[in-house]
């Protein structure tokens, strides 16, 4: 079962309009960026291609004795496509348990965006999430 943060359901696309997750402390997001690139390494090993993507929120704000400036940092996604292009899965950490959540993406035989498949595995386990992606089998070891 998965937990609630894993549990919603993004559209397939075929560009990555991935919506990022509530923003992280910084050694958070480095430890999931770790974690990502563990996942990242196997599978460009088997040609697959992979993007680890971080996303930051700034404010600036002028006026007054100082100007303002605040960043957000969000953790990290590994986003995987296929030779075309299109997103084929998005790899995360989840917050709580540290556990790998991996979405794969789902089309229909119209060729029409489904919701993706969320599963999650052990953060122990990055083989286990590559394994998980299409064409990760086939490729050369």
């Amino acid at each position: 079962m998965l937990s609630a943060d894993t549990q919603r359901a993004h559209t397939t696309t075929p560009s990555c309009d991935v919506q990022p997750a509530d923003p992280v402390l910084r050694q958070i997001a480095e430890q999931h960026a770790a974690a990502l690139e563990r996942v990242q390494e196997l599978l460009t090993a088997r040609g697959i291609h992979a993007r680890c993507v971080e996303r930051f929120d700034i404010t600036a704000r002028m006026g007054g004795e100082e100007p303002l400036v605040q960043t957000r940092r969000h953790p990290p996604q590994l986003l995987v496509f296929a030779d075309g292009g299109r997103r084929m899965a998005t790899i995360s950490v989840a917050p709580s348990s540290g556990a790998y959540v991996v979405e794969l993406a789902q089309w229909g035989e119209d060729n029409e965006p489904r919701p993706d498949k969320a599963t999650a595995i052990p953060e122990n386990q990055p083989e286990r999430v590559a394994a998980l992606i299409p064409g990760y089998g086939e490729g050369a070891s």
